[in-house]
C-alpha cells in the first residue's frame, strides 16, 4: 500500500483517483518522448453552419430577437462598422431614390410564350415600343402573349371553351401588363405566384428567341414579397431581417443598374436588375404578402432603412446559421 509524505495511510477516495490516472500516466509514458521529438503541432477545430458565414446569421438573429435585443442591437452583433439611415442618405440622388419603380425582377428567361391571369381590379394590356394598349383586362380573365412571327407578337385571350383567340394585331415584343389601380393582381400559372403593386413587363431576349418575364415594382414592395424568415419569429429579428435584405437588394440594384443601362450580359441574360431567386432573395410576390403580416409589419417600420459604410449601402449579406460565429464584415468588405 502506498503511503504520503505523512507516512498516513491514503483514504479509499484518494487511491481511486490515483486509480483514475493510471491511464494518463501509461500514456505519457509510452508517448511522451515521440511527442516531444515531434515538437508542438498545430490544433485545428473543424465545424460549420448552414451558409457562407459572412454577415447575418438567421438563426442567431432569432435567438437575440428571442432574448430581448433590439433590431439594432442585432445587426451591430453580426455588421460591424455599419451605421442605419435612410436610403436617400446612404445612396443620393441614385435611381433607387428618384424612380417609383426602380427594381425589375427577373421572373422567366426565354419562353416561348407567357399566360397570365387578371385576379383582382383591372389591367391594360399594351405594346411598350408606341405606348399603345389594345386591351383593358378584367378580374377572370385569361391571356397569353407571345411569338407570331420572329420578332413580332401578339395577345391572346383564353376562351370559354378552351383555346386562346386572337385579341390584338401583331406588334413589338417588347410590351407590358399594367395595372389600373395599385389593387391589380395578377397570376403566373407558370409560377404558381400572383403579384401587385407593380408592372408586368415582357421583353424579347437580345440573343435568343425567347421572351423575358420581367416585373417592375417598388423597393419596399419588393421587400414585402420576399419574407426570409418565419412570421413566428421576434419583431425585432424579423426587423434585423428585412433591414438586411433591404441593404442587399438596394446593392446589388445599384451594382447592377438601372434598367435602361443594363450591360449587354445582363439585358440578354434576363432584362432585370434582380432575379426573384438565387443569387438574390427569393421574391414571392404578393403570395408572400398574404400570408406574412408580421414580415410586412417589420418592412413598414423600418421603411427605407439601410446599413450604410463609408462607401455607400452595405451589402447585407445572410444564411441560415453559423456555428456561433459568422466573419467580421469588416474584414470582408
Amino acid at each position: 500500500m502506498i503511503n504520503d509524505a505523512s507516512g498516513v495511510m491514503p483514504t479509499i477516495r484518494v487511491v481511486r483517483k490515483l486509480f483514475r490516472l493510471l491511464p494518463l500516466f501509461l500514456v505519457a509514458t509510452l508517448f511522451g518522448n515521440h511527442l516531444a521529438a515531434a515538437g508542438t503541432a498545430d490544433v485545428s477545430i473543424e465545424g460549420h453552419g448552414w451558409g457562407h458565414g459572412v454577415g447575418l446569421s438567421q438563426y442567431g438573429a432569432k435567438a437575440l430577437g428571442a432574448d430581448g435585443a433590439t433590431y439594432e442591437q442585432i445587426l451591430h452583433r453580426y455588421f460591424t462598422g455599419v451605421s442605419l439611415v435612410p436610403l436617400a442618405a446612404a445612396a443620393p440622388a441614385s435611381f433607387l431614390v428618384t424612380e417609383v419603380q426602380p427594381l425589375w425582377v427577373g421572373l422567366l428567361e426565354g419562353q416561348s410564350g407567357v399566360s397570365f391571369t387578371v385576379s383582382e381590379d383591372s389591367a391594360q394590356l399594351c405594346f411598350d415600343d408606341l405606348d399603345s394598349c389594345v386591351v383593358t383586362a378584367v378580374p377572370g380573365e385569361t391571356y397569353r402573349f407571345g411569338y407570331d412571327k420572329p420578332d413580332r407578337c401578339f395577345f391572346q385571350r383564353k376562351q370559354r371553351l378552351g383555346g386562346f383567340a386572337r385579341i390584338s394585331p401583331t406588334g413589338s415584343c417588347d410590351a407590358s401588363v399594367r395595372p389600373v389601380t395599385s389593387a391589380t393582381k395578377l397570376f403566373l400559372p407558370i409560377k404558381a405566384r400572383s403579384y401587385s403593386d407593380g408592372t408586368l413587363r415582357l421583353r424579347q431576349s437580345s440573343t435568343t428567341n425567347g421572351i423575358h418575364v420581367v416585373f417592375q415594382i417598388g423597393l419596399e414592395s419588393y421587400l414585402k414579397g420576399v419574407a426570409v424568415a418565419p412570421d413566428s419569429w421576434s419583431g425585432a429579428s424579423l426587423m434585423a431581417h428585412v433591414v438586411t435584405v433591404r441593404s442587399t437588394a438596394a446593392w446589388n440594384a445599384l451594382e447592377r443598374g438601372k434598367v435602361e443601362v443594363l450591360d449587354p450580359g445582363r439585358r440578354a441574360d434576363c432584362h432585370c436588375n434582380l432575379y426573384d431567386s438565387d443569387p438574390d432573395s427569393v421574391f414571392r410576390g404578393a403570395t408572400e404578402e398574404d400570408t406574412h403580416p408580421n414580415w410586412i409589419a417589420a418592412v413598414d417600420s423600418t421603411r427605407s432603412q439601410v446599413m450604410r459604410t463609408s462607401d455607400g449601402v452595405a451589402l447585407g449579406m445572410y444564411s441560415s446559421s453559423s456555428g456561433g460565429v459568422t466573419e467580421n464584415y469588416a474584414d470582408v468588405f
